[in-house]
Formats: C-alpha cells, structure tokens, sequence
C-alpha cells in the first residue's frame, strides 16, 4: 500500500506497481507513467473546497485527462475518485473504463458530462447530493446509486423527493445493457421515492428502516423487479 501526499502536484514519471495507491494532491495530479495494480487505487483532493475534473475538456482543479486514464491500467479491483467529505463539483467526461469505478462525494454534486463505457466493470455512485447525468452510461455490469449518509433519502424521477435527485432526463441517459441497476441500499434510513419510469434493464430498489414509495407505473417489460 502506497499513499502519496502532496499540497500542491503530485506528478508520477515512472512504473508504480503493487497493491492499493492513494494519490491525495492540494492541486493537480499528473500520472504520466503507468500505474498497476490488483487492489483499491483512490484519487482525491486534499480538501473539501477543491474541484475535480476527468476527461479531456472536463472541469476541476484536480485534473485527470484521457491520456492518464489511460495509464490506469486494467487490473484493479476499483477506481476511487473523490472524497466522503467533498463540497465541491466532480465532472467526468467521456471515458473508457477497464475496471469498477467509484464517485463519491458530499454535497458537491457528481456532474457525468460525456459518454460513459464501462464495458462489464460497474459503477457505483455515493453522493448525498443531486445527480447531474447529461451523457450516457453504457456497460453490462451493475450501476448502484446510493445515498453517502443513509439518513440521506433518494428521488428516483422528476419531482420525487430526496437529497439524492435523478430526473427523468438523468434516467433517460441509462443505456439498455446493464445487468442491474440498484437504487438505494440496505443501511438506508431515509426514505426512497421512485416516479413513473419504463425500465430497460432489471431493478433493485433498497432501503433498511427507510420508507420506499412507489408514486407511479413501474413498466419492468421483461426485466425483474427486486424490492
């Protein structure tokens, strides 16, 4: 296990292979050799102020272009951006994805901005904000969304209450292909709220002590429905 520290750059100019890495940079990281790996690798900011940007053209005072996505090379367990604590905005831009992926934040609000291939790997979104989903998501694995703080409730649809929101719009960027799509989970407290929606893959919709309400026609087609 590897963390790098840095209050201003952290830049990488050669091979770092091994187990977990954590890069936490005060500005901009610049991964410009390739980093391997089999276990956890997390980048985040050094603080709760601070931006963060994936992708060509994406905006964020941390920087992760294409080209160091790139060296993030295919092998590791999951991919952490962010931190539990963020105020601030994460935009990620199109990007090609070779192993699970984590967003995570506060209240800073989680902005996917350009087209989104996870292929079989999974996304995973902790966020007590509302989402922003702009650009499609396309994969054959599991997207799980789900409030930080399990006091946090979720709106699944336009109008339906929560500190977590995805509007109809956000839902419409869900691509037909995953293999579940999982609102919710078992800690949650709050409560889970879901609209009318058509849903192209199969759902799970989960709470713990939290109240979920189904507050329009659920059209599954020929997918399941776990509750």
């Amino acid at each position: 296990t590897l963390t790098l520290d840095a209050h201003h750059d952290i830049i990488i100019n050669q091979t770092i292979t091994g187990q977990n890495l954590t890069l936490i940079a005060g500005n901009d990281a610049q991964i410009n050799a390739v980093l391997s790996g089999s276990g956890i690798i997390t980048i985040m900011p050094a603080s709760d102020a601070q931006t963060i940007g994936i992708g060509n053209g994406s905006a964020g005072t941390l920087q992760v272009s294409t080209g160091e996505l790139s060296n993030i090379v295919n092998g590791w367990s999951q991919i952490i951006f962010g931190r539990t604590t963020s105020t601030s905005g994460m935009e990620v831009q199109a990007a090609t994805w070779n192993d699970d992926v984590l967003l995570r934040s506060d209240t800073g609000i989680i902005h996917i901005a350009g087209l989104q291939n996870f292929g079989a790997n999974n996304l995973y979104v902790t966020t007590n904000a509302a989402l922003s989903m702009t650009s499609q998501l396309y994969v054959s694995g599991t997207l799980s969304i789900s409030s930080l703080d399990p006091s946090v409730g979720i709106g699944v649809g336009t109008g339906q209450a929560g500190g977590v929101q995805l509007t109809d719009s956000d839902l419409s960027n869900i691509m037909d292909g995953w293999a579940s799509l999982v609102f919710g989970n078992s800690s949650l407290t709050g409560d889970l709220n879901v609209g009318a929606h058509t849903w192209m893959d199969n759902l799970a919709l989960q709470t713990g002590s939290g109240t979920l309400s189904i507050n329009g026609t659920q059209n599954m087609g020929a997918n399941s429905l776990q509750i």
